[in-house]
């Protein structure tokens, strides 16, 4: 769970702004958030709108199976997308 929670705090402040609390919400980073999250992330879930690295380590604990499935095969597809990234930035060098 730490791992799942850890991918997404983009910048590593153990805080959630809404670009990265939308990224586990399925959004695509540098794509307009979504209303829907918008409003989760403006709402009372996550301790009263607190979202830190904590709370959202202890909302993925009570995920069901199929939704951390979801969430393992998006961190999968970010994780190749910033290592091809990675890859073509430094044999640019």
């Amino acid at each position: 769970m730490a791992y799942r929670a850890r991918v997404f705090d983009l910048n590593g402040d153990r805080k959630y702004d809404l670009n990265e609390f939308a990224l586990i919400y399925g959004a695509k980073l540098g794509e307009p958030v979504p209303q829907p999250i918008q409003e989760k992330f403006n709402g009372k879930s996550f301790g009263n709108g607190n979202h830190t690295y904590y709370n959202v380590m202890m909302w993925l604990v009570h995920k069901p199976l199929n939704e951390l499935a979801e969430m393992d095969a998006r961190i999968t597809a970010y994780e190749k997308h910033y290592a091809a990234k990675a890859a073509t930035s430094s044999a640019k060098k």
